[in-house]
Order: C-alpha cells, then sequence, then structure tokens
C-alpha cells in the first residue's frame, strides 16, 4: 500500500515516486490500473516515462487508454518509452490506437522517438500497415523517411526492399 500511495503523492521527490513504480513492477504486479491514468498526469516526464516502460513489463488488459496519450506526450523521453512499451506489447492495443499514435511520432523532431515509432510500425499487421503507408505518404518528408526505415524493417531478411526504394525515390522527386 506504501508503494500505491506513493505514486500519486506529489510532495515526494521524483526520484522516490519512481522507484515506487520500479518496486510495483519488479515485485507486484506493476501499477494499479486505476492509478495509472493519475500517474500519465504527473508533472515530472521523468514519472510519466518510467509509468510507460512499467506498463509494458507488467501490463493490465486496457493499456490502450494510458499508453497512446503517453505516446502523443510533449517530453521525447515519455514518447519513446511509451512507444517502446506499445511494440512490447502490440498484442495488447488496437490498430486503431496504433494508427492514432504513429504518424506525428514518424515526424516527431526527436530521432529516437522517430526509431521507436518505425519500430512498431514494422510489427504492425498487415490492414494496419497498409493504412499507415497510404496515411504516411501524404505527410511530411521526415514522417516518409521513417516509413521508409520502418519498411526495411518490416522484412529484414530482404538484400532489397522495393517498398523502401520507391518510398525513397518518392521523396526525391
Amino acid at each position: 500500500q506504501v508503494f500505491r500511495d506513493a505514486l500519486l503523492n506529489e510532495r515526494l521527490m521524483p526520484s522516490a515516486r519512481i522507484r515506487a513504480i520500479e518496486v510495483l513492477t519488479e515485485l507486484f504486479d506493476g501499477v494499479p490500473p486505476t492509478r495509472a491514468p493519475l500517474v500519465a498526469k504527473a508533472a515530472s516526464p521523468q514519472i510519466r516515462s518510467r509509468l510507460a516502460w512499467s506498463l509494458g513489463r507488467a501490463p493490465f488488459e486496457d493499456l490502450g487508454y494510458v499508453l497512446p496519450p503517453l505516446a502523443l506526450d510533449g517530453h521525447p523521453m515519455v514518447r519513446r518509452s511509451a512507444l517502446e512499451s506499445m511494440t512490447d506489447r502490440v498484442n495488447f492495443m488496437t490498430a486503431g490506437d496504433l494508427l492514432k499514435v504513429l504518424p506525428q511520432n514518424f515526424a516527431y523532431r526527436d530521432e529516437r522517438v522517430r526509431e521507436a515509432a518505425a519500430r512498431l510500425a514494422a510489427i504492425l499487421p498487415d490492414s494496419a500497415w497498409t493504412n499507415l503507408v497510404a496515411d504516411i505518404e501524404k505527410q511530411s518528408i521526415q514522417a516518409r523517411l521513417t516509413l521508409v526505415l520502418a519498411t526495411i524493417w518490416r522484412s529484414p531478411g530482404q538484400e532489397v526492399h522495393p517498398g523502401a526504394l520507391i518510398a525513397a525515390t518518392s521523396i526525391l522527386e
């Protein structure tokens, strides 16, 4: 109970709240589903980022209402952690959840966020991938370059990636 209470205690230093998240994740069943949305609103990006990490390690049934908003957070560390957790727990997410966050992260200013988004996109089901490609083709050059990376990662065994070549060529035109 002490660790659960620490999650929401704004008087504690962020490091203590982060440690509470880690203890709940490693020793118990993770951050309780009732508290996760409240922790996701913490002022500290370090706390929000650690929450996103925790949800990838100790998920609960409906992550769709906590992780996607974190993947659109204003801080790149929070976004990256959320995207990595979504990749780890993709089977807990709906295609709609994924397609809401990927386009915005494909064009995000931080390289690590874009890479995390490309890794997540690379494992999308075919129908969601098709929808993502159609959406990204209308986006910025940076988003389309991230799509090229995701395309290559989608089939790592191939030496030549026709889809990536087509996308890269369209960027140069």
